[in-house]
């Protein structure tokens, strides 16, 4: 890269920084809008001899009891076990698998084992443990998987990974963010003998609302937050990580940033989940650091800078750089890499690159670049016109430029003067040659307009204006001794031209600015955004391509990024309405229109200034971003407690630019999703399918053969013999009593049931087994783990507490009951009324 403090040649770079940087002059507070894009290519030498690095991943799996909640006619463990067989049968034999589950307390179901023929064979057989227990130690879950690392393999390198599944609230062990992150952290630094990549990903489903999880997704990990929502794909939904791991090509990367020579970062418009130790509250940060784990192929890592400059910045920076950019990461092999490189500042308007290309196009010679002075900004103090020869003007002297104005008046008079002296002229061809002498004039005063630090010309004093009246007044006396007559709109006309330098020639802080009927129509006129903005990006981005059009590209990306980030905040903003105990229906109306709105104002504001062809790119992505926003209504208007699941995971897929589990963006749309992404989650669908039709080959050889249908031939009883009352019977060894069969009510049949957490786990009595769930399994009963279209059941401590499952259950209209329902209607042997056990 040209502006790298440490030349290389990209093309042996895995990972490219590219940047783009946007900044519009008369928009307070000065700042230049910086986009870094980092993207990762596969080495043309190693696209046909490379292997990826083996996996090393663990599946922390709840156990608890509410993993016995059923989806059409499984459970969650069922599939939690469809899932671990997928791992196995996907991995090859130089990878690794360790599972955890847990509930109330910690099972390793698999040591960290190599996935070879041996190593399937066992884990196959251990999966077959995984069952629902008790309660959610999610915490101790989480950290009993890392520590797993600490036994493996430590001198190998490995694409690591972890991945976390749960269906409910933590309610055992560590329950805040903070404290999971903190021990986490911990972990892995005694686990690993070197600093190494370890990306956690979080799975979860139901109508409970898990910001725990959330949260731990978006500190712990590069991925988005998955709520599962598509149950056709749920298992291989659950492999969108080991796909990114997999065709990832640089991991462990951390971007340093420093603003340098008197630049400031604007760092609140600058935090993101992605940003190391957020600062609080400094107006004045000047350094900051940015962390990912990985990149895979065919995917981007955005991170937008606001970079404060200061008022004096033409003579505070000159050609001076704004931002220090060092990265580190390790590359496709594990090798240690960095880049460095300085973000410069160029104050090179679109104005003047649209100048040059229309000059260029037309084959003039003289350019920006040609003229003797390259810099057209007001710190210079020389103005330099070009003609036939360099006429250099003092800006500080205003009479140079008046008798500059004066003399091409001048030569435009004795042009018209002589010509009419010929008398033989045409009038049509008189007045061509009046034109032609006009258009010489214009020409020379857009040299002057054009030419390095304006100059104000409007200090043409009364007697050059009366000598320029005398001239005029001799040339149309010449005209008519010559029989040439001028035609009144075509002398009005030249009158207007005439007058244009003295009288429509403005002063702006030293910039001349011609209106637009005073130029030629052929010239080039740019508008007053095009004045005001500057933009450019690396020289290594498309260098095929004309600057105007680079910079269009510039002001396109950074435009896209800021649509995105408006889309991420108002997703997440309108969401927060809904943590409240009473929703705020109107707020969340508000904040989703609001950010429509801006987003369509960021729109029209630079499409102004593109061509047409990057207006159609700039329109179409933030009428994309404008579609997620609408998601967020229809999710209002059909109204269901896993609302909230959704948009957080709508938002965090947007925000890390990575794609998130299906049916949670319209339709079919996952956006951010590699293009081979889609065969590849469609391989491992089909392995779920073939692993699910084993499993029910093997229950179904496993179940006893039933006996073959016979017809019944009724007997004739044999009469008992009659014991004679007198003799008493011999000894006999007593048959073992055979109770008839008893026939449990379903007093529960085709009712769904929710149950707290609490009740999930609980068990109905201290010498009992069954818990609440068993009880309503066995008279008929099916227990749900989303609130809709159910009864919640609850314990009164929860009901007051205002639980997640309380709050959904209120906003869905769902009646909730305490758990004495369940007993009485059991012991009625019907339903009772409902009312009389609602809490009130």
């Amino acid at each position: 890269m040209a502006d790298s403090t440490d030349e290389k040649d990209d093309t042996t770079e895995p990972l490219q920084l590219s940047y783009y940087c946007m900044m519009e002059k008369d928009k307070p507070p000065l700042q230049v809008k910086t986009l870094l894009e980092l993207t990762a290519q596969e080495l043309e030498t190693e696209k046909e001899t490379q292997k990826r690095l083996p996996f090393r991943f663990v599946a922390v799996i709840d156990e608890s009891g509410s993993m016995e909640s059923t989806i059409g006619e499984e459970t969650l463990i069922d599939k939690m076990k469809v899932f671990a067989e997928l791992l196995v049968k996907s991995f090859q034999e130089e990878d690794m698998l360790g599972i955890v589950g847990f509930d109330s307390d910690i099972r390793i179901i698999l040591p960290i084992t190599k996935m070879d023929k041996d190593g399937k064979a066992e884990a196959a057989k251990r999966i077959e443990n995984i069952r629902a227990w008790s309660r959610t130690n999610l915490s101790d879950g989480i950290i009993s998987g890392v520590e797993l690392f600490k036994d493996s393999d430590q001198e190998s390198n490995f694409r690591n990974g972890i991945i976390v599944f749960t269906d409910g609230v933590a309610n055992e062990g560590i329950c805040d963010a903070d404290g999971i992150v903190e021990a986490f952290n911990a972990a892995k630094e005694a686990s690993f003998s070197t600093s190494t990549c370890l990306p956690i990903s979080t799975f979860t489903i139901g109508g409970y609302r898990p910001d725990l999880l959330y949260q731990i997704s978006q500190r712990l990990g590069s991925d988005s937050f998955f709520w599962i929502n598509d149950f056709d794909n749920f298992e291989a939904d659950m492999m969108i990580p080991v796909y990114l791991r997999e065709t990832s090509l640089v991991t462990d990367i951390l971007v340093n940033l420093r603003a340098i020579n008197g630049v400031t970062f604007d760092i609140e418009k600058m935090k993101s989940s992605r940003m190391v130790d957020p600062p609080d509250g400094e107006s004045d940060c000047v350094s900051t650091a940015y962390y990912f784990h990985d990149i895979s192929a065919d995917m981007f890592k955005h991170i937008p800078c606001y970079l404060n400059i200061p008022d004096d910045y033409e003579d505070a920076l000159g050609d001076k750089g704004i931002m220090e950019v060092h990265i580190t990461y390790r590359d496709f092999h594990s090798k240690q890499r960095d880049i460095n490189a300085v973000i410069p500042f160029i104050r090179i308007t679109l104005a003047d690159l649209k100048m040059d290309k229309w000059r260029k196009d037309r084959g003039y010679e003289e350019t920006r670049e040609g003229k003797a002075s390259t810099d057209k900004s007001e710190k210079n103090e020389k103005v330099v016109v070009k003609k036939e020869g360099d006429l250099t003007i003092d800006a500080g002297d205003t009479s140079q430029v008046t008798e500059e104005v004066t003399s091409l008046e001048e030569r435009m008079e004795e042009i018209v003067v002589d010509e009419a002296r010929e008398g033989t002229v045409a009038v049509d061809n008189d007045q061509a040659q009046k034109d032609e002498a006009h258009q010489k004039m214009n020409k020379e005063e857009e040299k002057i307009r054009t030419s390095g630090k304006a100059q104000d010309v409007n200090d043409i004093n009364g007697e050059e204006q009366r000598e320029h009246k005398e001239k005029i007044n001799h040339e149309d006396e010449e005209n008519a001794r010559h029989g040439s007559s001028t035609d009144t709109s075509v002398q009005a006309e030249r009158d207007q031209k005439n007058m244009s330098l003295k009288a429509n020639t403005t002063a702006n802080e030293g910039e001349t600015v011609l209106p637009r009927d005073t130029k030629p129509l052929d010239e080039y006129i740019p508008t007053e955004m095009e004045l005001q903005t500057i933009a450019y990006q690396s020289p290594h981005v498309a260098p095929e391509l004309d600057e105007v059009t680079r910079a269009e590209q510039t002001i396109a990306k950074i435009a896209q990024e800021e649509c995105r980030t408006m889309t991420v905040d108002g997703i997440n903003t309108s969401a927060d309405c809904m943590e409240e105990t009473v929703f705020d229906v109107s707020q969340f109306k508000a904040t989703i229109s609001e950010t429509k709105n801006n987003i369509n104002q960021t729109k029209t504001h630079v499409n102004t200034i593109l061509s047409e062809e990057t207006v159609v790119v700039v329109t179409e992505y933030a009428d994309s971003m404008i579609g997620h926003l609408d998601v967020c209504f229809e999710l209002l208007e059909n109204f269901s407690p896993t609302m909230w699941q959704k948009m957080k995971a709508m938002a965090s897929s947007i925000a890390n630019e990575t794609p998130t589990s299906g049916k949670i963006f319209r339709g079919e749309d996952r956006p951010f999703a590699p293009p081979a992404m889609k065969a590849e989650m469609q391989k491992y669908k089909r392995i779920v399918q073939d692993t699910k039709a084993e499993q029910a080959a093997k229950k179904k050889k496993e179940e006893p053969p039933r006996p073959k249908s016979h017809a019944v031939v009724p007997t004739k009883k044999t009469p008992q013999p009659v014991r004679p009352k007198t003799v008493k019977p011999p000894e006999t060894v007593k048959k073992p009593w055979t109770p008839k069969a008893v026939v449990t009510p379903k007093t529960f049949k085709n009712k769904n049931f929710t149950l707290s957490e609490k009740l999930v786990a609980g068990r109905v009595g201290k010498k009992s087994r069954e818990s609440m769930k068993d009880l309503i399994i066995k008279h008929g009963g099916t227990p749900v783990p989303f609130v809709q279209n159910s009864i919640l059941v609850c314990t009164k401590e929860e009901f007051e507490k205002k639980t997640a499952k309380v709050r959904d259950a209120k906003a869905n209209k769902i009646p909730i009951v305490f758990e004495e329902f369940i007993y009485d209607s059991i012991k009625a042997k019907k339903i009772l009324d409902i009312e009389e056990y609602r809490f009130s």
